[in-house]
C-alpha cells in the first residue's frame, strides 16, 4: 500500500508540471489574443488618423485654391474700374486684342520679314 501510495504521489507530483505548463500555454495564448486585438484597434485607429490627415490636406488645398481666386476677383476687379473711368483704354484693347475698327476707318497690314 505504500508503494501505491507512492506511486500515486509520484504521478501526482509528475503531472503538476505538466498541468503548470498546459496553464503557461492557455495564459500565454490569452495574453497573444489580446496582444492581436490591441494591434487591430491602433491600427484601425492609424487608418482613421490617416484619412482625417487626408481630409485636412484636401480642405486646405482648397483653401488655398479659393485664397487663388480671391486674388484674381481682386485684380479683374480693378481692371474693370480702370475701364470704366478710362474709355480709351478699352477702345486701345478693342483695337490691339480683338482689332476692331471704328466705321470708315481704313486698316494696313503689313507682313513681318
Amino acid at each position: 500500500m505504500k508503494v501505491r501510495a507512492v506511486v500515486a504521489l509520484a504521478a501526482l507530483a509528475a503531472a503538476m508540471p505538466a498541468r503548470a505548463g498546459l496553464f503557461d500555454d492557455e495564459e500565454a495564448r490569452r495574453q497573444i489574443a489580446d496582444v492581436r486585438r490591441q494591434v487591430e484597434a491602433q491600427a484601425k485607429t492609424l487608418a482613421r488618423i490617416e484619412s482625417e490627415v487626408t481630409d485636412k490636406k484636401a480642405l486646405l488645398e482648397l483653401v488655398n485654391q479659393i485664397e487663388a481666386l480671391k486674388q484674381e476677383n481682386a485684380l479683374l476687379r480693378q481692371e474693370v474700374e480702370a475701364l470704366r473711368r478710362h474709355p480709351s483704354r478699352s477702345e486701345e484693347i478693342a483695337r490691339r486684342d480683338l482689332g476692331l475698327v471704328r466705321p470708315g476707318e481704313i486698316v494696313y497690314q503689313f507682313r513681318k520679314r
